[in-house]
């Protein structure tokens, strides 16, 4: 599962986490930090300038988000190392707590929901998009696998980045099918979503997920499936 990737407004490109595999098809999970300066066409290695305790984690799999200078990260897997063994142990990380890491000062903190909300059920491969209003992401899709069985969502969710609280969106018009592993790009007060894969061998429309800011900072959704 890859890394991530944004570009912040000094045109500056953060790239985050990710997982190889091994020749004996054992895993191994990043948690550096890495910049890339597209002006300059320079690379960067950020993590190793700050204390060991203010590390992001080893993450594979996950979204990350830059708001107003911060980068959040939501979801994927979660990964403990064994130094002993240099191995590591995995587990789908829950949307209970978002990893939050300043761009500035590139230190890094755990920052909980609140407590009493609903929260998206864990899942794989959802996309991330920045929401119109400048500081919500909205989340769409994805996977989970329990056993044989895996299930994918085509559910939309919110979550506003100065309360961290989320809220599952009551959407109209016809939803595409749910997927995991596609590409969601917001233009405006529209977001794009793209292929992916499902249940189902065609993902290849494209579908539109309208949103509106108001007010009370919630989102108004609305699905679109195009031919």
């Amino acid at each position: 599962m890859s890394m991530t990737a944004n570009i912040d407004s000094n045109d500056i490109a953060w790239y985050f986490g990710g997982r190889t595999e091994n020749a004996d098809s054992s895993m191994t999970y990043y948690n550096d930090v890495y910049t890339y300066d597209t002006n300059h066409s320079y690379w960067g290695e950020v993590v190793d300038t700050v204390q060991q305790n203010l590390r992001p984690g080893f993450k594979a799999g996950h979204t990350a988000n830059i708001v107003d200078g911060k980068l959040f990260v939501l979801g994927g897997i979660a990964a403990t190392k064994n130094t002993t063994t240099n191995t590591f142990s995995e587990a789908i990380q829950d949307y209970s707590t978002a990893l939050v890491f300043n761009l500035s000062t590139t230190d890094c903190r755990i920052a909980n929901i609140s407590t009493g909300k609903d929260i998206p059920p864990s899942r794989l491969e959802n996309s991330m998009s920045e929401g119109p209003d400048g500081h919500s992401l909205v989340l769409f899709g994805g996977w989970y696998q329990a056993g044989v069985e895996r299930t994918f969502y085509n559910d939309v969710w919110v979550i506003d980045t100065c309360t961290m609280d989320w809220t599952q969106q009551t959407v109209s018009g016809t939803a595409p099918i749910g997927r995991g592993g596609h590409e969601a790009v917001r233009v405006g007060n529209y977001t794009i979503i793209m292929g992916g894969m499902s249940e189902v061998s065609n993902t290849a429309h494209v579908a539109l997920l309208v949103c509106q800011s108001m007010s009370n900072c919630i989102l108004l959704c609305r699905l679109y499936e195009l031919d």
